[in-house]
């Protein structure tokens, strides 16, 4: 039987797996340029049957790579003993943290199962890192943030986006809300991708937050679930607006660019971070079993071996492709006189229309006509913004013909729209 450390397979697969991984290992912390798969919308759909999805932030997902790491599902990513998959886990945070975002090596982190996960976890650490209990966000943050701080017993103050300006908070608002409660905050939140809109909030760029996190210890958390991906892949040619200097702690889902949903990950870029955790299990040696004692190790090990494949050279292919269709997408609809609620920064193409009667046609239309779309709704103090929204992955449904027969629809539909 195998040791620990060795999976099960048979001698003849696993030295092919073996020769495989030599080939794709990482070469002093760089992802190899030249992948094995190829790097296009060829993988699995994210449903089988009915009107295609157009809204899932699901990636690109290789039935091969999939089928090669079933055995992961039996293997728990919280056991420090089994070192194989620690390895997987170790190498997995270094392309997230150190390959996107650029990141110290020795940084830290954990293999999670969701970004809601993730972003619960970070902020039980600002709890217990400044023992203070007031967050800070915004309109456009994830709903998991608020749910998150209903759990933990954290009070939340959300700030409203201007939507004359990109849906960035007004600087004097910020100000005055940092001025009057800032010594109270435990976390400050901004999001690098939002769910919304796909834009990256630059309020965290404001000086005052700076002096905030350095001089105040208020912890900033990065949402970049789904920004954390795209935008950095494709920063070679459109510089990315994420800043991760300040960050405490980033959340990012490899599942929403590649590999089966459930590998997400909590990036601490401060190494000692790591033991607000809590402490470990006393009957197994355990890596962060505060968070939980069982944890499989097949979506990381999905993820990992289809960035491996992929190659760096393959993934950058893959994003720029999903932000390419996206601008075409947009620059399409615009031309027939729709309006988009922000340029594009990501795959996300958010669509405005003029109310909730006019968001209900279009989405209702559309699934008669083959395509699910998401609803979009905005709500400031003295604004409420509609719209509705499709995100452009790598997943197998994003063809540039189910594209292009999508934009014919939608301004099909809005020609036809009453009133």
């Amino acid at each position: 039987m195998p040791g620990k450390s060795e999976p099960y397979l048979p001698p003849e697969r696993e030295q092919a797996r073996r020769d495989r991984l030599k080939r794709e290992l990482f070469n002093e912390g760089v992802l190899k340029n030249i992948g094995t798969i190829r790097a296009d919308t060829s993988g699995i759909a994210s449903k089988r049957d009915g009107p295609v999805d157009m809204y899932n932030m699901s990636g690109f997902a290789d039935a091969e790579v999939i089928q090669e790491q079933l055995f992961m599902a039996v293997r728990n990513l919280v056991d420090r003993g089994d070192f194989a998959v620690q390895e997987i886990q170790r190498e997995l945070l270094q392309i997230l943290g150190s390959e996107l975002f650029g990141l110290p090596e020795d940084s830290e982190g954990l293999v999670l199962h969701s970004g809601s996960e993730a972003n619960e976890a970070a902020l039980y650490l600002a709890k217990r890192a400044t023992g203070k209990r007031l967050v800070l966000a915004s309109n456009l943050t994830h709903q998991s943030i608020a749910r998150a701080c209903e759990k933990l017993g954290l009070d939340i103050i959300t700030l409203n986006g201007d939507p004359n300006f990109l849906y960035e908070i007004p600087n004097a608002e910020l100000e005055e809300m940092l001025n009057q409660r800032g010594s109270e905050l435990a976390a400050i939140v901004a999001t690098a991708g939002t769910t919304q809109l796909g834009t990256s909030e630059q309020f965290v760029n404001h000086p005052a937050v700076e002096k905030f996190c350095r001089e105040e210890g208020t912890w900033l958390h990065l949402d970049a679930a789904y920004g954390g991906t795209i935008s950095n892949l494709i920063s070679d040619e459109y510089p990315s607006a994420i800043s991760p200097w300040l960050a405490r702690s980033i959340t990012v889902d490899a599942h929403k660019f590649v590999g089966v949903l459930g590998c997400s990950a909590l990036l601490l870029p401060r190494k000692d971070d790591k033991q607000l955790i809590g402490p470990e299990a006393p009957y197994f040696p355990s890596r962060a079993a505060a968070l939980g004692t069982t944890r499989s190790a097949f979506e990381p090990a999905v993820a990992l071996a289809t960035m491996k494949a992929l190659g760096r050279e393959g993934l950058k292919r893959l994003a720029h492709t999903a932000h390419e269709r996206a601008t075409r997408v947009a620059n399409e609809l615009e031309k027939a006189g729709l309006k988009m609620m922000v340029p594009i920064q990501s795959g996300v193409v958010p669509i405005e229309l003029p109310s909730k009667e006019a968001l209900e046609y279009m989405k209702t239309g559309l699934e008669q006509n083959g395509f699910l779309v998401s609803p979009v709704h905005i709500q400031g103090a003295d604004y409420e913004k509609w719209g509705i929204r499709i995100v452009v992955t790598p997943k197998a449904e994003m063809t540039n013909e189910n594209l292009s027969n999508f934009t014919s629809k939608v301004i099909e539909l809005h020609q036809a729209m009453p009133g």
